[in-house]
């Protein structure tokens, strides 16, 4: 065919001066990509695109050119050799997931230049050669997730200047090799989580001026320092979900835009006051599920742009170091989850820090709420009531009966080696407190959402009852506290008290 066509171009140009333009014509259409050389059997094509896949094919199929996308997805494909490519020009995608291939030649992508989406996810990759990825310096995205790459070459994306997303999940990475990200300015997107990295280099992220998202989660690091993402300046969430940090510090002083962190799953113990001042723009916080006992006051005032935190799951410790968490808490205008429970000291064990606060008046005395003196002044605050010689207990509508008790109730009671708090329980209906003794008159429930105050047997009157809708009346007596009818006054021979809630 090319030599008929230039013994034509010859003829005209000896013959006809108009043959110039017909010879230049033919050699334009000579140019152009030729089309598909037919659809392989069994395969799927869309024009210039053509899927191939679950097909258990363990070759590439062969003698295809102008093809513009190519899928081989979830087929048996094992290797993939030097130049297997070749053909596709023209190629923009190639999608090789879910395959078994385990071994990459460095030239296995030979003459691919225009291809900008490279999928190798799910397949049994252990190791790439630093120039696999060099005949395709115009790739946008790149799935090496879901493999077993225990290390990455130090000049693997070498020239990957428009590379904006990659992805690198659930391989077996243990380290992450100094400027390796140093061509992929571009780079928007990078995910490295659930690997086995157990430290990072100062410079690991060096290059990546447009990152703004980047997944450190469920990986082994035991320590982070913000010194170690210099000049990540656009950087918005970052995440280290899930990882075996105990303490988080900045040993450099500059500034960064970062809007969501998530430190869940960790084993923090201690962060250094100054560590949020390098981003004051920080909106949302992930803390729960760690082992802080306290927050230092520092901290909470360089969280000025939160407006959403998570805390519960940690082992706070309901002395005098928490009154400034629960002073923050209690003017916080954002979201928190608010089971955030004691873990020491033993009298307070699974109560809301916020109540225990309140009810032991950990903030307000300077005593400790163990000793006699807290007792003393929970017992005879002058805005808990006026005395009384007789004692008078609600009844329904509020109009209730006299009765004289002459002791306080049992988590009151001066002979008690610690005072327990009467907990927060779910709406009561209104009912008779128990007239009988006092030592009938109380009885100690499990948690109080859920759990009845009921008198000990023999008692004539009944317990309180709860509101409509209640499944049940009573749960077994598991975890020992008292429970009080919301919003019901007790009252003894001297005092009055009012349950807070």
């Amino acid at each position: 065919m090319d030599f008929l066509l230039l013994g034509l171009c010859l003829y005209w140009l000896l013959r006809r001066p108009s043959g110039v333009v017909l010879c230049l014509l033919g050699a334009c259409f000579q140019m152009l990509p030729a089309a598909p050389s037919g659809c392989p059997q069994l395969c799927r094509c869309e024009g210039r695109l053509l899927y191939c896949e679950a097909l258990n094919l363990t070759e590439a199929p062969h003698n295809l050119s102008g093809l513009l996308g190519l899928s081989l997805r979830y087929n048996s494909l094992s290797e993939l050799r030097a130049g297997q490519f070749t053909g596709l020009m023209q190629l923009t995608w190639l999608y090789l997931d879910h395959n078994h291939i385990c071994s990459v030649q460095g030239d296995a992508f030979q003459k691919l230049r225009r291809v900008k989406e490279l999928t190798l996810s799910s397949n049994q990759i252990t190791q790439l050669p630093n120039t696999t990825f060099r005949p395709m310096p115009n790739l946008r995205s790149v799935d090496l997730s879901y493999n077993k790459l225990q290390a990455l070459a130090p000049d693997l994306f070498h020239g990957l200047r428009k590379l904006t997303t990659l992805h690198m999940r659930a391989n077996a990475i243990q380290f992450v090799p100094v400027r390796i990200f140093q061509d992929c300015r571009s780079l928007k997107f990078l995910d490295i989580g659930y690997n086995q990295l157990k430290s990072l280099a100062r410079n690991s992220f060096a290059g990546l001026f447009k990152l703004t998202e980047l997944h450190l989660e469920h990986n082994d690091l035991v320590k982070v320092n913000f010194a170690h993402f210099p000049r990540l300046i656009s950087l918005h969430s970052l995440c280290l979900r899930r990882n075996k940090v105990a303490i988080v510090v900045s040993s450099l002083d500059w500034v960064w835009n970062l809007e969501k962190m998530d430190l869940s799953g960790n084993e923090i113990e201690y962060m250094e006051p100054h560590v949020f001042e390098t981003v004051p723009h920080l909106q949302s916080l992930q803390l729960d599920s760690n082992r802080l006992t306290y927050i230092e006051p520092r901290i909470l005032n360089s969280w000025k742009s939160l407006t959403s935190i998570t805390l519960a799951g940690n082992l706070w410790d309901c002395g005098r170091n928490v009154c400034a968490l629960a002073s923050w808490l209690s003017n916080f205008q954002g979201r928190y989850d608010g089971n955030l429970q004691c873990a020491s000291p033993e009298y307070a064990q699974g109560e809301d820090v916020l109540d225990a606060v309140y009810a032991f008046h950990l903030c307000e005395d300077g005593a400790e709420p163990t000793s006699g003196h807290l007792l003393s002044a929970v017992t005879n605050r002058s805005d808990l009531g006026p005395p009384a010689s007789s004692a008078t207990t609600l009844a329904d509508g509020g109009r209730g009966s006299t009765t004289a008790h002459s002791s306080l109730p049992p988590w009151l009671s001066p002979a008690a080696s610690t005072p327990r708090m009467p907990c927060r329980s779910t709406r009561w209906s209104r009912a008779p407190w128990p007239s009988s003794s006092p030592s009938s008159s109380w009885s100690w429930c499990s948690t109080c959402p859920g759990s009845v105050s009921q008198p000990a047997s023999g008692s004539s009157d009944s317990a309180l009852s709860r509101s409509a809708g209640s499944k049940s009346r009573n749960r077994p007596c598991i975890r020992w506290l008292p429970c009080l009818p919301r919003n019901t006054t007790l009252i003894t021979n001297r005092t009055t008290l009012r349950e807070p809630w």
